[in-house]
């Protein structure tokens, strides 16, 4: 039986017109090619499997396949249509097959919900805006092969955060990343290729490109000090160049490297580019203990006499040094577990004073602090060793550290210099509650790293809150309790709201969210009794247990189509609302179970609605 008289619509080994019913479709073995719009705009198919043998898949052929999930492509495949899966905002992840040389322009345009995509290895070109507008891509590898990435290629990638770009690649268009608020690294692996498309303010790491006629200076003087920090080195022509940029705008450069790219002051102050006479504004104005010892320390030897005060840790009796610990040494000092792809230190063995959490133990790096990690209040312990707990007065954690868990260091009571390194992610619940580190720092907002921590102290009432530019988390409880807030601005590139962020904050009436966040947790604006309007972006997929619990003013709710995960009681005591979404999506299931009004998005007369 031929494949034209089990499958409607094929003709000759070529689909032309899928007409069969929606679900997840498997075509039949024999077609050789899915053709031009084939499956357009049919939002009733959730997955479609595509048989071996099949060469290729026409321009737009699954375009506007709203509710298309899971695509199945066989290794036969050498040819994928332009805008072939554009608009496909449900889909989540696909494998391209080995034999991919090209893939076209638009291909994977506004598939909003791609979180994850492999390329083949032999693949040579990227189209003009072939993932453009894929705003919950967080990663994607670029094959060694790849030669051309062209127009917006990654266009609208909001939640993109980093990308290499390997030596192959001997031309990538200058709007290539254009619209990638997120994106915090560009490693680029050839020389060939240049730095223009890099987008304004983000490090290009970039070994083998010269600042001689280059247009991306600042970018480049920034992936140069990111580098430098990491280990990654630079030919002695090239780091004389770099250094004489820094040298020449050192005194611009400076206010910046104090809350921006991480290892930008230590280079600057390593090529003595920081005019003295700006450092004492720069230690009043510096956030971070780290830094403003580092800053110390250059003064220090600019005055020619490093003082006592030079560098706080000078005279310590501890290692700092970046080379790893044997298991067996690492065992004497700190208990540690395995923490994802690191370890997690949860206790320090012996005493001192001092103390330097090591960079790596053994072939793993230390990724984090655990729960009560130094803290005296540690179940189990002896009193001679919460003694010693309560007696530390430095502690020095490693550049690679992305979290520290709840109450870290709560009850330190003799901790006052605590160096933090700019890759922390995450900070736990009173963390550095009853310490005087903590009671040290200026009041308002405290920020630690990227992470907004805590707003500290009293405010007036009327309390608007703009949150500093580069913040991607707002911590757990970071505002709880603050009845003076009425207003929040969070910026782009913000991913996670913690748990109770806004906890009872009963005056809170406007909350402006950023497009890039993804995530917002249990309780987070519990109580907020003033909030009316919450429109969640687009890219956004997990809502926590009672988010909004009481927001009791709360009347309209947006959520999008891949807002998949809505905890218990999310909503619940929000009498006045009504929930507006997509058809179909799961917040309509969720409105209809909880028995909460709906309209389907962009039913203006109210048609949609269910209670």
């Amino acid at each position: 039986m031929s494949v034209t008289e089990t499958m409607p619509g094929a003709d000759g080994g070529v689909l032309r017109r899928y007409t069969g019913p929606g679900g997840a479709v498997a075509l039949p073995a024999g077609l050789a090619a899915v053709g031009r719009t084939a499956f357009f705009r049919r939002e009733d198919v959730t997955a479609v499997e595509l048989p071996d043998g099949l060469r290729s898949v026409g321009s737009s052929a699954f375009a506007g396949c709203a509710a298309l999930r899971r695509v199945t492509l066989p290794e036969s495949l050498t040819a994928l249509g332009s805008w072939a899966f554009c608009g496909c905002a449900a889909l989540e992840e696909i494998r391209l097959p080995q034999g991919l040389r090209r893939i076209e322009e638009r291909t994977f345009w506004r598939c909003s919900a791609l979180r994850a995509v492999k390329l083949p290895e032999g693949l040579e070109s990227l189209g003009a805006g072939a993932f453009r507008g894929c705003s919950s891509l967080r990663e994607i590898v670029l094959p060694e092969g790849l030669r051309i990435v062209g127009e917006g290629a990654f266009a609208g990638c909001v939640s993109l955060r980093e990308i290499t770009f390997p030596e192959s690649a001997a031309a990538v268009a200058p709007t290539a990343l254009e619209g990638c608020t997120a994106l915090k690294r560009v490693t680029i692996l050839s020389a060939a290729s240049g730095a223009d498309f890099v987008p304004e303010g983000v490090p290009a790491v970039a070994p083998g490109v010269p600042l001689r006629g280059a247009k991306r200076l600042l970018e480049l003087a920034l992936g140069y000090a990111l580098a430098r920090r990491e280990g990654t080195a630079y030919a002695p022509e090239r780091q004389a160049e770099y250094t004489e940029y820094l040298r020449a705008h050192g005194a611009a450069l400076a206010p910046a490297s104090l809350t921006g790219c991480p290892g930008l002051l230590e280079a600057l102050l390593d090529a003595e580019a920081v005019p003295a006479d700006d450092v004492d504004a720069l230690l009043s104005a510096c956030p971070a203990v780290e830094k403003r010892t580092a800053l110390l320390a250059y003064r220090g030897r600019m005055e020619g006499d490093a003082g006592p005060e030079a560098d706080l840790w000078d005279d310590l009796d501890i290692d700092l040094s970046p080379d790893p610990l044997s298991g067996e040494e690492a065992g004497e000092r700190w208990e540690f577990v395995p923490d994802g792809d690191g370890l997690a230190v949860t206790a320090r063995k012996g005493g001192g004073r001092e103390a330097a959490v090591p960079a790596r133990i053994g072939d793993k790096r230390v990724t984090a602090i655990g729960e009560r990690a130094f803290s005296p209040l540690q179940a189990g312990m002896a009193a001679a060793e919460r003694r010693a707990r309560e007696e530390i007065t430095g502690v020095y954690l490693p550049y690679g550290i992305r979290r520290i868990g709840d109450e870290a260091f709560r009850g330190c009571r003799s901790l006052r210099e605590l160096m933090l390194p700019e890759t922390l992610e995450s900070v736990g619940r009173s963390a550095f509650l009853g310490t005087p580190w903590w009671e040290a720092l200026p009041e308002g907002c405290v920020y630690l790293g990227e992470i907004l921590y805590r707003f500290k102290g009293a405010a007036a009432p009327g309390l608007a809150v703009a949150v500093r530019e580069g913040t991607v988390s707002v911590a757990q409880g970071a505002f709880r309790d603050l009845e003076e807030l009425e207003g929040v601005t969070l910026p782009p590139g913000l991913e996670t709201i913690g748990p109770m962020a806004f906890y009872n904050n009963a005056r809170l009436k406007t909350a402006i969210l950023p497009g890039t966040l993804k995530e917002i947790g249990e309780y987070a604006f519990h109580g907020c009794a003033a909030l009316e309007e919450v429109i969640l972006p687009d890219g956004f997929t997990a809502l926590g247990d009672r988010a909004f619990y009481g927001c009791r003013a709360l009347r309209s709710v947006r959520a999008p189509a891949g807002l998949a995960s809505i905890g218990r009681d999310a909503f619940r005591r929000c009498g006045e609302l009504t929930l507006t979404a997509p058809a179909g999506s799961p917040a309509e299931k969720y409105a209809a179970e909880n028995g909460i009004p709906f309209r389907a998005e962009g039913d203006e007369t109210g048609k949609g609605d269910r209670v």
